[in-house]
């Protein structure tokens, strides 16, 4: 079995771990990556973030959050900041890294500095087919405590409508309808668990409907209506969202918040806290 070992120092942070699941963190690394360059990496004791920020009413936010024990062992932090350390960086610069990792004998990552410049140092030891050990450079920019502070995830009441996607080979299929149409669409779910898409311009209307999915509950009041539930959102950032969802290969929540946001969500581990939420603003007129 992979164990690689994982140790970070930088002043008064300390983190120490091994390694068990390379293949879901790069999973989560080339996800996100497919929705923005930069993010943020957060440890805390215990579990781990990888995080998309952003004005929840602008453009697309991702929160994942793997329990420690889905992907370390042996885990061990400490920093000023209530035990928790938080940095940013580049998806592609964790990609690499990660990608070099997944079939090595051991990793060791530290946070150190380099001409004055924090990285997180992966040395990568491979015994096949030839003995060779392999270092990557992840720069970061550590976070300050109050910045670690306000990273908080969105806090939304119950869904007003909970409804399993249908295969995303379908939605793809038609999304490439949609896309070069307009820049809005809208999903509607009702209470039979009939899923549709619009996206309506002023000399065409497009339309999709997907029948019989299944309903996740709870959800609110306003689920139990003849006429469903429904929020616009912008499509292009759906279409983002979904290329994104293709990594996981698991099934997808679509929660709608009327008034909102709509939601997305994928369980990516065993236990309760491996998921990764989607958080689509709405698109008004």
């Amino acid at each position: 079995e992979y164990m690689g070992e994982l140790f970070c120092v930088a002043g008064e942070m300390k983190f120490r771990c091994k390694i068990t699941d390379v293949p879901l963190l790069l999973k989560l690394s080339q996800a996100f990556e497919k929705v923005s360059k930069t993010g943020i990496l957060q440890l805390c004791p215990a579990s781990v973030q990888l995080i998309i920020t952003g004005d929840l009413n602008d453009d697309v936010k991702i929160w994942s959050s793997l329990s420690s024990r889905s992907v370390f062992t042996n885990f061990h932090i400490e920093s000023i900041c209530n035990n928790h350390i938080g940095c940013h960086l580049m998806f592609s610069h964790l990609t690499q890294a990660l990608k070099s990792s997944v079939t090595a004998d051991n990793v060791s990552v530290k946070l150190t500095k380099k001409n004055s410049q924090p990285m997180l140092c992966f040395v990568v030891e491979h015994s096949f087919p030839k003995t060779m050990t392999v270092t990557h450079d992840v720069p970061v920019t550590v976070m300050a405590g109050t910045q670690i502070s306000e990273l908080k995830q969105p806090d939304l009441p119950t869904a007003d409508s909970r409804v399993k996607f249908p295969p995303l080979k379908e939605l793809k299929t038609a999304m490439d309808r949609m896309k070069s149409l307009g820049e809005r669409l809208t999903i509607e779910c009702n209470l039979r668990g009939q899923m549709s898409l619009n996206c309506t311009t002023d000399v065409v209307n497009v339309s999709t409907i997907f029948p019989n999915l299944e309903l996740v509950g709870p959800s609110g009041s306003s689920t139990h209506s003849t006429e469903g539930v429904q929020a616009q959102i912008n499509l292009k950032k759906f279409v983002k969202a979904l290329k994104s969802c293709e990594v996981f290969s698991s099934p997808i929540i679509c929660s709608i918040f009327q008034n909102q946001c709509v939601t997305l969500l994928i369980r990516v581990g065993e236990l309760p806290l491996d998921l990764v939420t989607y958080y689509l603003p709405l698109a008004f007129d």
